[in-house]
C-alpha cells in the first residue's frame, strides 16, 4: 500500500506539471487517487465534442493558472438552505433554473451530507466546499448576463447508495444570439458518483457564450436523486482568454 500512494503522489505530481487543459482530440488520458469512501479506482475520461470547429477545450483538473485567471462567484456567505436563483457579483450574473423554473439550494460544506468527501486536488479546488443543490436530476440552466469565452464549475450526484456505478452529466454552451441555429457550440461529458467522485466541467472557447446548460445523459438515472455544483469560474474578457488559450 505504501508503494501504491508513493507512485499515486507521482502521477499527480506529474499531471499537474503537465498542466489542466484537454484538448479535443487529446483525452484518453487516465489516473487514479485515493479518496475516502470511493475507492483508488481510474477516474473517467472527458468527452469533447466540439460543434462549429473552433477553439474549444475541457480543463479537467484545477492547476494554478486556472485559478489566477478566472473569477470566482463566491457563495459562502449565502446564509445555509437558501434557494438561489441568481449569482452577482457586479460583473457578471449568472440566473440558475430548472426544467420546471425552481432555483437549487444552498448548503454549507459538511461531514455527513452525501456531497461530503467531494474531492482532492488537482480534480477539485477542495475537498468539503458550499455547494448548490438540485432537488432532483432536472436540467439546470445557467444563463449569463454577459458572454464568456471560459466557464467552469465542480460537479456531483447524489446516488442510491446500493449502487456506486457513476452517472454520466454533460454541459452544452450555446450562444443564443445564434439562435434560431440552436446547435450548441460544444458539449462536455464526466462521469461523477458520490462520495468522493466530484469533477470539473471547464471549458475554453474561441466563440464565447451566454447560456450553459447541465443535464444527466448515462447511467442508472432511477439511483439519481439530485446533484451539486460548486466552485463557479468565469472569464468575460476576450484579451484574458487569448492570453491563456494554448
Amino acid at each position: 500500500m505504501k508503494n501504491l500512494n508513493i507512485k499515486t503522489l507521482f502521477l499527480l505530481g506529474l499531471i499537474v506539471l503537465l498542466g489542466c487543459e484537454k484538448k479535443e482530440e487529446n483525452f484518453e488520458r487516465e489516473a487514479s487517487i485515493d479518496v475516502e469512501a470511493a475507492a483508488t479506482v481510474p477516474l473517467s475520461k472527458v468527452r469533447v465534442q466540439n460543434e462549429f470547429g473552433k477553439y474549444f477545450e475541457a480543463l479537467d483538473t484545477i492547476c494554478a493558472p486556472y485559478l489566477r485567471y478566472t473569477t470566482k462567484m463566491d457563495i459562502s456567505k449565502i446564509p445555509n438552505e437558501t434557494f438561489v436563483s441568481t449569482l452577482q457579483d457586479g460583473n457578471l450574473t449568472m440566473t440558475l433554473s430548472f426544467g420546471d423554473d425552481s432555483s437549487p439550494r444552498k448548503y454549507n460544506p459538511t461531514t455527513t451530507g452525501w456531497w461530503r468527501n467531494w474531492n482532492e486536488s488537482p480534480y477539485v479546488e477542495e475537498k468539503n466546499p458550499h455547494v448548490l443543490i438540485t432537488s432532483d436530476w432536472s436540467t439546470t440552466t445557467i444563463t449569463l448576463s454577459k458572454k464568456c469565452y471560459v466557464f467552469g464549475f465542480e460537479m456531483s450526484a447524489l446516488l442510491n447508495f446500493s449502487s456506486d456505478d457513476p452517472v454520466v452529466y454533460g454541459a452544452s454552451y450555446l450562444d443564443t444570439d445564434r439562435l434560431p441555429d440552436d446547435r450548441p457550440i460544444g458539449r462536455i461529458y464526466q462521469e461523477v458518483k458520490s462520495p468522493g467522485g466530484a469533477r470539473l466541467f471547464a471549458v475554453k472557447s474561441a466563440i464565447p457564450f451566454n447560456r450553459v446548460t447541465i443535464y444527466f445523459t448515462e447511467g442508472s438515472a432511477t439511483f439519481t436523486r439530485a446533484y451539486a455544483i460548486t466552485n463557479l469560474r468565469y472569464v468575460t474578457s476576450k484579451k484574458i482568454f487569448e492570453q491563456h488559450n494554448n
